[in-house]
């Protein structure tokens, strides 16, 4: 995660150096990311980076983090109520809405195909709740939700059909228990 110095940076900058990071992420695979791009487009220097940042692993699990942050708070029902399966559908919706208008599409299918087994080969593991904090129930559900959302990102023609199916498992799963 990033350094003490990167945590009090003015706002501004760190938006530009984040700014600069998912854009090199949603162009290149996390093989191929340069910090001689990130630190051009962020209009810091390179020993800055690596100031802030251990490495480009680093500054990928940072920016990753504050992406999924910021789309999934959609998905963090209020009200007082327990999600229905359509209040689940209508969030993952707009979750995939957010993934196209800020252009992330291309860094999720990196993600997906290539960047998760390369993070998990260099010692890293994305942050997963755990089985021990869900039901059965829960995690039935959990699992279900992002394997269709990955396969929604990875075939974005196929979506209607793909939430389709995981709205009639769900109300499936639910009517059993």
């Amino acid at each position: 995660m990033p350094s003490k110095k990167f945590e009090d940076l003015k706002a501004t900058k760190k938006e530009r150096i984040l700014t600069a990071l998912k854009k090199e992420f949603a162009r290149h695979s996390l093989a191929s990311v340069q910090v001689a791009r990130i630190v051009k487009s962020a209009e810091i220097a390179r020993g800055s980076f690596y100031v802030y940042f251990a490495d480009v692993d680093d500054a990928y699990l940072y920016a990753y983090q504050q992406a999924m942050k910021q789309l999934h708070q959609p998905l963090h029902l209020t009200g007082g109520h327990l999600p229905t399966v359509d209040d689940f559908l209508t969030a993952i919706r707009q979750f995939l809405n957010d993934v196209d208008q800020q252009d992330l599409r291309q860094w999720m299918i990196f993600h997906i195909q290539i960047n998760e087994g390369l993070l998990h080969a260099h010692g890293h593991q994305l942050e997963r709740s755990t089985t021990a904090k869900t039901s059965d129930y829960q995690w039935a559900v959990q699992t279900l939700i992002h394997q269709s959302i990955n396969e929604a990102i990875v075939s974005p023609v196929q979506q209607d059909q793909i939430l389709h199916r995981l709205g009639t498992v769900l109300h499936q799963l639910e009517g059993k228990l």
